[in-house]
This record gives C-alpha cells, sequence and structure tokens, in this order.
C-alpha cells in the first residue's frame, strides 16, 4: 500500500488509520487481519475457488488457503457433499433428505 506520495506505508500506520476509521464507528472491534479473513471466508463461500483466494491473499501455497478456508463455513460443506450425492446415479433425491433427518 502506497501514501498519497507514493511512498509505502508502514503496515503499522496503515493499522492506526483503520483504528482511527474504526473508533468513528458503531461497529465491533476487528482487525484488519480479521478483514481479510472474513473476505477470504466469504468469497470461499460464495463459490470462489482456492486459487484466487490464495492469489488474493498472496499466500505462497495454496496448502496455506486450503487449510484455512476449506471447513469455516458448515453451509459450505453441506452444498458440497449434496452436490457430490447428486452425481451418483443410483442416488435418489428423496434419499438424500431422509438421510440427513436421520443423522440429525
Amino acid at each position: 500500500m502506497r501514501s498519497r506520495s507514493g511512498a509505502w506505508l508502514r503496515p503499522e500506520t496503515a493499522s492506526e488509520t483503520f483504528r482511527q476509521i474504526l473508533a468513528r464507528t458503531d461497529l465491533p472491534p476487528i482487525t484488519l487481519r480479521d478483514i481479510r479473513h472474513v473476505s477470504a471466508t466469504l468469497t470461499h463461500g460464495g463459490g470462489g475457488d482456492l486459487h484466487t483466494i490464495k492469489e488474493t491473499l498472496r499466500h505462497s501455497t495454496i496448502t496455506l488457503t486450503s487449510d484455512t478456508y476449506t471447513s469455516l463455513l458448515p453451509e459450505v460443506d453441506q452444498a458440497a457433499a449434496e452436490a457430490a450425492v447428486r452425481l451418483v446415479p443410483r442416488a435418489r433425491p428423496g434419499k438424500v433428505a431422509e438421510n440427513n433427518q436421520a443423522t440429525s
């Protein structure tokens, strides 16, 4: 991140500016790191692929991204499981709902 003059900002300068902005709002306490994490989680939950998240966050490996963001939203896990079941030719659509109720 660069300043208006084009010089690189020190991370603490960006964090302090963010804290000052946050102090003027009614938002709960949150850090820049938290916002980064929420952004990645919502991108994944919205269907964004791990490679895109890796590139956006500038992670060095996709393993880091995968280990961090693949199991945070139960809804995403459930949707993936249901999509996999639909691919099995012998699966009956009503059977998935019955099995979900039986395990609940």
